[in-house]
């Protein structure tokens, strides 16, 4: 009969018995198949690493069906990281014989990152993930861990959503001007960030590699109208509303949304580069950002309004991933790919400004507050969309070709 193998799960011992009286057995542990000239079973065996055992029983020139068992329980430990001497690093795995290889800008690690060969030094802060590989075994969990630059930016590993108060004192609160958190971020700890940026004096925020998740309480509670409460891989409403002390920040790499409001009076954030995980941003979103100078829109960007940027005055240059199918950036100004203006940066110097012939339509807000004096617009176009205009106080000429069929509400309001 066919044979049985079985794994002891505490001893690893292998053992393989067949039905069939005075049948010999013949095992290969590399997944191949077995035969007369493979190994000859006499005695349990102890297994070291993970394998593919296979297994036929023979008597008289007859051979069983092959047995197969795939025994996969062999798993690197889990590095260990540590720190001493405020700037050393130095990384380990119990498992004997596993090598362990390491990054330090909080992406995964793999065979290809850095591999650890001793105790090393760190310039900046930073987090720290490890991950422990051996042939024939299971690679381990990543270890992470959040390093500190003596004097520099604060770096917490928040794995569990709601912890992150519990992980500063009151007086790390008050005073750090960098944080750099990975983990996963709740209601409670979004509204514990905006109390550092607001009333304490952290202007550099990085939580790229952290995961805004639903749960704790509300972020954002408004004297009138409804709390905000987080919700998974949304910046939401009001997150980052009249935190004006904020100067950079880099959003989570998983975020999906940009919501309306999210950035309302953040006068004073000059660096913002949209996640490729992003695919909306709502309307009104920056309203007010006014020393924002350049943006990055990522590949996966498809919802996108003029207005999201009005009041942005700095802002000079819209740039986009070269993979986005919907928009383009031309010199900085942002278009579709379908042949409509999104957006003039209002803080172009331009006295003068064509707009491509094969635009056939203006969006709404496109240069809402802009400087601009003269405006050329191509025979085809046909749309002009509200608010286009408002607010141009320097614009004396601009010729509307008879072919434009639409003009929104309020399109040159304010010229």
């Amino acid at each position: 009969g066919k044979p049985l193998i079985t794994v002891d799960d505490v001893t690893k011992m292998m053992s393989i018995t067949s039905s069939t009286i005075d049948a010999e057995i013949y095992y290969t542990l590399n997944g191949t198949e077995p035969s007369e000239s493979s190994t000859k079973y006499s005695s349990q065996r102890q297994l070291t690493e993970n394998c593919t055992i296979k297994a036929i029983a023979i008597k008289d020139g007859i051979s069983s069906e092959i047995a197969i068992y795939e025994e996969t329980e062999f798993v690197v430990s889990k590095p260990i990281i540590t720190q001493s001497n405020e700037t050393d690093i130095e990384m380990s795995s119990s498992t004997i014989g596993a090598t362990v290889y390491y990054t330090i800008d909080g992406t995964n690690p793999t065979k290809e990152s850095t591999k650890y060969e001793g105790k090393f030094t760190l310039d900046e802060s930073c987090v720290i993930k490890a991950i422990g590989i051996k042939q024939n075994y299971t690679n381990s969990e990543i270890a992470t861990f959040a390093y500190s630059k003596p004097g520099g930016e604060l770096v917490i590993n928040n794995n569990i959503a709601g912890n992150l108060p519990s992980r500063l004192s009151e007086g790390e609160k008050m005073s750090t001007k960098g944080l750099i958190v990975s983990g996963n971020l709740n209601g409670t700890d979004i509204a514990f960030i905006r109390e550092m940026i607001i009333n304490g004096k952290l202007t550099d925020l990085n939580i790229e590699n952290s995961n805004i998740v639903s749960g704790g309480d509300p972020y954002y509670v408004p004297e009138y109208g409804t709390p905000d409460y987080t919700t998974d891989n949304v910046v939401g409403k009001n997150m980052f509303d009249d935190c004006s002390n904020l100067i950079s920040l880099k959003l989570p790499s998983s975020v999906t949304t940009i919501s309306r409001l999210s950035f309302w009076g953040c006068t004073n954030l000059k660096d913002l580069r949209f996640p490729a995980s992003c695919t909306t941003i709502e309307s009104s979103s920056f309203y007010g950002c006014k020393n924002l100078s350049s943006i990055y829109l990522g590949s996966q960007v498809d919802t996108f309004e003029g207005d999201n940027f009005s009041g942005c005055d700095n802002l000079g240059y819209i740039d986009v991933d070269a993979g986005n199918k919907k928009f383009k950036s031309v010199d900085g100004v942002l278009y579709t790919t379908s042949g409509k203006i999104v957006k003039y940066p209002i803080g172009r110097n331009d006295k003068e400004f064509s707009i491509p012939n094969e635009i056939t339509e203006i969006g709404k807000n496109a240069f809402d507050d802009a400087s601009i004096e003269s405006v050329g617009i191509p025979e085809g176009l046909v749309s002009i969309g509200s608010s286009a205009f408002a607010g141009c106080k320097n614009l004396t000429t601009i010729v509307i070709p008879n072919s434009v069929s639409v003009i929104g509400h309020m399109a040159f309001w304010g010229c």
